[in-house]
């Protein structure tokens, strides 16, 4: 496996990959701000208004490849306000159903952990379905849950569900 920047240049080239793997999340039930079935156009499109925040550097975006193929991506949001320089968001956190379970989203996660603290940002904050495999995840890279919010958003498949907010201290 690799894992490597997305840069705003690479973006288009990568669209068809990345839609595909968010089409694929989102079917199986992530909770990434789409309801099933999503459609390619829709996905398209997702992926084409993320580049201009990486063409002003306001996020940034990892993916990962085993061989030739994408299997993961990530991204951090770090375009903060005066008063929250010091963290990012992590978002968007997916990998493809058949590459699940060989590390990738730690590898990903950890990727964009190692430029938010070269960046400086001392703090990684992001939400999850509370009890998924997701928030497992994340708690065995150290984060923290800060609470549960009940009825925070709709699964793909439609009915609400609770998030877990979660949080990360970099550098010590």
């Amino acid at each position: 496996m690799r894992i490597a920047p997305i840069t705003p240049d690479a973006l288009p080239a990568l669209v068809p990959a990345l839609s595909e793997i968010l089409i694929e999340t989102v079917g199986l039930g992530a909770s990434v701000g789409f309801l099933a079935p999503l459609s390619l156009d829709e996905a398209t499109d997702f992926w084409r208004k993320i580049g201009p925040a990486l063409e002003s550097g306001d996020r940034l975006m990892w993916g990962a490849w085993e061989g030739e193929t994408l299997v993961g991506t990530v991204q951090i949001v770090v375009g903060m306000p005066g008063n929250q320089q010091h963290r990012i968001d992590l978002v968007k956190l997916m990998t493809r159903p058949s590459a699940r379970g060989a590390g990738i989203g730690a590898a990903l996660t950890l990727a964009a952990e190692v430029e938010a603290a070269r960046l400086g940002k001392t703090l990684v904050v992001l939400d999850t379905v509370a009890g998924n495999p997701a928030q497992r995840l994340y708690e065995r890279l150290g984060y923290t849950a800060a609470g549960v919010i009940p009825d925070y958003a709709r699964s793909s498949a439609g009915p609400l569900e609770p998030t877990c907010l979660m949080y990360k201290r970099l550098g010590g």
